[in-house]
């Protein structure tokens, strides 16, 4: 909009000219409605749990969700911030991606420690279970395993069948494992890559040798890539109150886009928006380049351009 600006008022046959200085940065008519933050929620719905926004089709309370698989519970403590469960879970939810179709959750560790006569002390085993349309993301998780002579085994599965990944980290002592420099390449640390599609886990843990007095515990979880890093204070660090960030993947239904789109009364892509069909299978909305919003929302994704 032009800086300076004139506005004509005719009045018993007498033109009055009257020139209007417009400040830089000061909205008009025009503008401020492009300058409020785009719509997230179902209108009327809570559009925040504490400091996380809550998109749709996730929502909070009865009509705020698409269906009760994108229900979200938030959990106020009068001493610290609210807490996003997925679900009726106790699965923290820490973030929401519309564009990538993702959450970022926290999960525990698996542990196994002994005492120094090598009697079990402590084994923890959690399990995730990921129902449809959610999937455990094999492009943003690696499976780590931290600990000296130990191997673990991620079980992971995809509809009835199984499938199994897993390493092995050795050393004899932490001093070795820590002189490798944050690099976790099987002394002391390993990583590796999941199966794809799969829509729960579990985690086994043990050890090769007798228990040493200087690595009594050792831990192996799914962890977001470059969220872990293996150093100095990881064993006294790692323990079994530990909750490390993961990704999941969703999307809207079991279909493709061409399947999806045939059938408008629940094609879930709206007004400026576009299909973008899954990996895993079904798929999510986003919005045209220009424009900005929630494309899962009736209005659909609002912009003040054209799609480029």
């Amino acid at each position: 909009m032009p800086l300076l600006g004139r506005m004509h008022i005719l009045q018993l046959s007498l033109v009055m000219v009257v020139e209007v200085t417009i400040l830089p940065g000061t909205p008009t008519p025009t503008t401020a409605k492009s300058l409020l933050p785009p719509q997230l929620a179902r209108p009327g719905c809570p559009d925040h749990c504490g400091n996380l926004t809550i998109p749709y089709p996730f929502g909070i309370g009865s009509g705020c969700y698409l269906d009760y698989r994108f229900e979200i519970t938030c959990y106020h403590n009068s001493t610290q911030q609210p807490t996003t469960r997925w679900m009726t879970s106790d699965i923290d939810i820490t973030n929401i991606s519309l564009y990538d179709g993702e959450v970022q959750i926290l999960q525990f560790a698996a542990s196994d420690c002994y005492d120094a006569h090598g009697n079990s002390t402590e084994t923890n085993s959690p399990e995730l279970w990921v129902p449809p349309p959610y999937t455990i993301s094999e492009t943003k998780n690696v499976f780590v395993e931290v600990g000296c002579d130990t191997y673990a085994f991620f079980i992971g599965y995809r509809g009835e069948e199984e499938y199994t990944t897993g390493c092995m980290s050795k050393c004899d002592n932490l001093g070795n494992a820590i002189d490798q420099r944050d690099t976790c390449s099987g002394a002391g640390c390993c990583q590796t890559k999941i199966p794809s599609g799969l829509k729960n886990r579990t985690v086994t843990l043990g050890s090769y040798t007798d228990v040493r007095d200087s690595h009594r515990c050792s831990y192996a979880f799914l962890v977001q890539e470059g969220e872990f890093n293996f150093n100095s204070t990881s064993f006294r660090e790692l323990n079994d109150t530990t909750k490390l960030p993961a990704i999941i993947d969703w999307v809207i239904g079991n279909e493709s886009c061409d399947i999806a789109a045939k059938n408008e009364s629940t094609f879930a892509c709206k007004a400026n928006s576009y299909c973008h069909n899954r990996s895993s299978g079904g798929y999510i909305c986003r919005c045209r380049s220009g424009y900005e919003g929630n494309p899962y929302l009736p209005d659909g994704c609002q912009g003040t351009k054209p799609e480029i």
